[in-house]
């Protein structure tokens, strides 16, 4: 909760020019790692911003480092801090001119910056409001019975009366005043951002739809309530990102926390929009111990430097328009001719070693967007189709991938889930009516079912119950070979055919009701032993790696052969123009377009081809959908492979 980092990207001219503005509670100048300042440069560098607004805790000697880390960026950059008294500071530091500072405001401190060949000014203010009485924690205690006993701690002298003397600030006023409403759709307007670690959620995260993850309270947190209505601000994370638990942006904490929730934030105000927005904490994973003994140890070897995640808005500039806040639809539509040819997607979820509860993601007419939580989407497309421009996917403890995905040039959505379910979710009380309730919140039509473990007596009912539990119209099959893990479909649609000809994944075609439109999903689980990236881990020569994946009794490459070579598979693929075929499950393996060049540093330094996923892109004419959304594995990784308690990754989450 103490410290953060938030990164903010905006298109700021009349040409196709940027601006990267970054805001990063450093917690002591990266004191409680190693060689913490050379590691804060690095991800100052990684980003490449223009901008960076800091805040810092408990630190005595700010100024000296604060020059020491303009040294380590390049000779470009300046800054400039204001220190309250003997613990907190904030400042700026830029690769552009300072033409003035403000440090009037007790819990802020405001740069104006000109932008270099330009006329264009930009007003930045760094705020860290006071972090005592967390409202969250006295929530999550479940001894406060009253709202206000909740909310206790953002009153007195505390966050919102922290904020309401920046409203209240004159420099701030003046600001506002020569940004006014009257005026937003001038480009040469100065835009006026606020950023930081408030140290309290947003009014709009804690919502009727959130309530079951906050501990059943709905709150309208008041300080950010407060910048939105009295200083007509917004909130450029939840402008992207209107969905709450669909996105819910976590940025506190970073490691082991007793409440996850996202308290840093990029307000802005002026001619411009927010166009995506995601939590940052670097590229590799941040340890954290089994014991606390081992906690400074651990801490110390950690390449990001905070306890926050970072928050990245990348921002383009308006001219000569006003700026309208957009919420991005939360349903699947389409609006297409009956009587069009079909328009055929082919999706393979792809999740290697996961664990795996729920997923959630929007489809609106023939686009779709990923912003990436912490999973791995893989998905073909074999006709000729717009790409998929936005899905949302966030994830739980083992996970599903949900996918809305386009069927036909009717009006026809389909949403499809793959979920890998550890035994029927016996590892937690109650565990088959969980995963029952995770996916009636998803509310698919078609779920491919993974079930990893040894199966006892009485399993083989399970499915039934499940489909019990979901309602009369469910129905579905699943495969057992052996005693251990099985493969399976569900759907509340018709099943028309079955096979189960393929010894590492089970198939069900499926026609969509009041339609003639059918189906093919193949529900596939790979071998999950000698998982290669263990051995990168070690150390092990990729001959060795690649040997363990195309092992002819374990390997995930004869796995994936056995399907390519199967003969109802190869007939289905031939007839695909006519049944979009869905190939989903747990791959156990990562995918080849991941391990590149340029993400070496965060592979153990390998570069690896995984031959799994490039046989169905070479040979079925496969595509891998999330990539073809992200393409670049660097910025956007899609990690989905999570130690749950010790160790947390750093890659953007949302």
């Amino acid at each position: 909760m103490i410290f953060s980092t938030i990164l903010l990207l905006f298109h700021m001219s009349n040409a196709n020019s940027s601006l990267t503005v970054m805001t990063f509670n450093m917690y002591h100048f990266g004191a409680h790692v190693n060689d913490g300042l050379r590691k804060i440069a690095d991800q100052i560098s990684f980003i490449n911003p223009d901008i960076v607004a800091l805040q810092l805790r408990l630190y005595r000697r700010p100024e000296k480092d604060l020059e020491a880390l303009c040294s380590l960026l390049g000779e470009d950059w300046s800054g400039a801090l204001n220190t309250r008294g003997e613990t907190d500071s904030r400042g700026v530091i830029t690769r552009h001119k300072i033409i003035g500072v403000y440090g009037g405001y007790s819990r802020g401190y405001n740069v104006r910056i000109q932008l270099r060949d330009s006329e264009q000014e930009i007003s930045v203010w760094s705020l860290y409001l006071h972090w005592k009485d967390y409202g969250p924690y006295e929530a999550r205690k479940g001894n406060a019975t009253t709202l206000q006993e909740i909310l206790r701690g953002e009153y007195e002298d505390r966050t919102l009366h922290n904020i309401r003397e920046l409203l209240e600030d004159p420099e701030f006023v003046r600001q506002l005043a020569a940004n006014s409403h009257s005026q937003i759709n001038n480009s040469d307007r100065t835009p006026v951002i606020v950023a930081g670690d408030f140290n309290t959620p947003s009014h709009l995260d804690w919502t009727e739809a959130t309530r079951h993850i906050h501990f059943g309270w709905t709150v309208e947190w008041p300080v950010t309530k407060l910048l939105q209505t009295a200083a007509g601000m917004t909130d450029s994370f939840r402008e992207v990102h209107p969905d709450p638990l669909a996105a819910p942006g976590h940025t506190w904490g970073v490691y082991e926390a007793l409440v996850k929730d996202r308290i840093d934030f990029i307000f802005y105000r002026g001619p411009m929009r927010p166009v995506r927005s995601f939590p940052f904490a670097g590229t590799t994973p941040v340890l954290y111990p089994k014991k606390h003994a081992n906690l400074i140890k651990v801490l110390k070897i950690n390449e990001w430097p905070s306890d926050h995640y970072a928050v990245v808005t990348k921002f383009e500039h308006r001219t000569n328009e006003v700026i309208e806040t957009k919420a991005l639809s939360t349903t699947a539509t389409t609006s297409i001719s009956t009587t069009a040819p079909p328009t055929i997607f082919f999706i393979l979820f792809f999740i290697y070693h996961l664990f795996l509860l729920s997923i959630s993601a929007h489809f609106t007419s023939h686009f779709a967007l990923v912003e990436v939580g912490s999973v791995h989407l893989y998905a073909t497309k074999l006709t000729k189709s717009e790409p998929p421009k936005k899905l949302s996917i966030c994830s739980m403890i083992r996970s599903a991938i949900l996918l809305f995905f386009l069927i036909s040039n009717a009006n026809c959505s389909l949403r499809v889930m793959t979920f890998n379910m550890f035994h029927f979710g016996k590892h937690v009380e109650n565990g088959l009516r969980k995963v029952a309730d995770q996916i009636k919140y998803v509310n698919p039509d078609v779920v491919a079912l993974q079930v990893s473990g040894i199966f006892e007596a009485g399993d083989a009912d399970n499915l039934d119950t499940l489909c019990g539990l979901l309602g009369e119209e469910w129905s579905g099959d699943q495969q057992n070979r052996g005693n251990i893990n099985g493969r399976g479909v569900i759907t509340r649609h018709k099943i028309v055919g079955y096979y189960d000809g393929y010894s590492r994944g089970y198939n069900l075609r499926i026609q969509l009701r009041g339609t003639e439109q059918e189906i093919s999903v193949w529900s596939v689980y790979l071998s999950w032993k000698d998982y290669g990236p263990d051995a990168a881990k070690k150390g092990a020569t990729v001959d060795h790696i690649m040997s363990q994946e195309r092992d002819d009794f374990k390997g995930r490459v004869h796995n994936i052969r056995e399907l390519l070579g199967n003969e109802e598979f190869v007939k289905q693929i031939n007839n695909a123009d006519f049944t979009p075929v869905i190939v989903a499950g747990d791959f156990n393996t990562p995918s080849h377009l991941d391990w590149t060049n340029a993400t070496k540093h965060s592979h153990f330094g390998y570069i690896i081809e995984w031959p799994t996923t490039k046989l169905l892109t070479e040979q079925a004419s496969m595509t891998d959908s999330f990539r073809e959304v992200h393409s670049d594995p660097l910025a956007i990784p899609g990690s989905i492979f999570l130690i749950l308690k010790n160790t947390y990754w750093g890659v953007p989450h949302i």
